[in-house]
């Protein structure tokens, strides 16, 4: 009975029309929010690289900066540092110290 009517099939038209919109733009925004955090992810941990390797190679003490690296990385969750000795690089020896945190 609404197909019969004109007002029915206008209503119906508009109905339509503002679903497609409304879809479109969902969709839209669910890709720049994603691009979004993903850019600030990364220059995120990007900065933290920085600051990371700042510290490692700046302070003598090798045991305090580790201490200082991780005391930095633990404000990241599920981040994983990977320390490298000049020395046993040719080697293929590293240290991997995983410093998730625990909640």
């Amino acid at each position: 009975m609404i197909f019969r009517s004109v007002v029915g099939k206008l209503w119906i038209t508009i109905i339509i029309f503002v679903s497609i919109i409304l879809s479109l733009l969902s969709l839209f925004l669910i890709r720049y929010f994603d691009y979004y955090y993903y850019e600030r992810q990364s220059t995120n941990l990007t900065n933290l690289a920085t600051r990371l390797s700042t510290i490692l190679t700046e302070n003598p003490d090798n045991q305090n900066a580790v201490i200082m690296a991780k005391d930095l990385i633990e404000a990241y969750n599920n981040t994983k540092m990977t320390l490298f000795d000049k020395d046993s690089l040719d080697q293929k020896n590293f240290c991997n110290m995983d410093l998730q945190l625990k909640i």
